[in-house]
């Protein structure tokens, strides 16, 4: 087993850091040092205890182990659908029951889904009485279960509000910001 120099192991550690795009700041944060103390570090301007490398090592292999995650392990498996044939009444009565902000909309008989529905649209006055197609926006985009978890938050952050998982003609769950805490 071939041991690294300090220069190297910190050398080693920003270059890993970068390509996984995260600020010193933050890493430095999750490993108990200050910014300033892991630039210093990491351009062997200052030495470090063991205790403090090993740290910012396992920070570091927390956020590998988080951006190796999938669709598949972020959603939640079970989608509460509003289907299309429902008032805009029936789908708050369902947003409210189970405290969400939206939920997609497919056809009472199954299927993909159609649309999507959120509680700032039910809250429109006379919303209650009209049929869900009329209330309902496009679908939330649908990934893969194996889709990486930056894909999935490039897409919730792009205004998505919600991204369904879908494959082999089967929905496997559903992924809100919330999932991503």
């Amino acid at each position: 087993m071939e041991l690294l120099e300090y220069e190297s192991l910190m050398r080693k550690l920003r270059d890993r850091r970068r390509e996984l795009g995260i600020q010193q700041k933050q890493l430095a944060a999750d490993a108990g040092v200050s910014a300033g103390q892991l630039s210093r570090m990491e351009h062997g301007k200052a030495d470090a205890k063991y205790a403090t490398v090993y740290d910012l090592w396992q920070a570091l292999s927390r956020y590998e182990d988080e951006q190796a995650a999938t669709a598949a392990d972020l959603c939640t498996p079970t989608i509460d659908w509003v289907t299309t044939d429902q008032t805009g009444g029936g789908a708050a009565r369902l947003l409210l029951n189970n405290d969400y902000s939206q939920a997609p909309v497919r056809d009472p008989t199954g299927g993909r889904a159609v649309g999507s529905i959120t509680t700032e649209t039910l809250l429109a006055e006379g919303s209650s009485d009209q049929q869900v197609t009329e209330l309902m926006a496009e679908p939330f985009v649908e990934v893969r279960p194996d889709t990486p978890r930056a894909v999935v938050e490039g897409h919730l952050t792009a205004n998505e509000r919600a991204v369904l998982v879908w494959s082999d003609g089967t929905y496997h769950g559903i992924i809100t910001q919330f999932d991503l805490i």
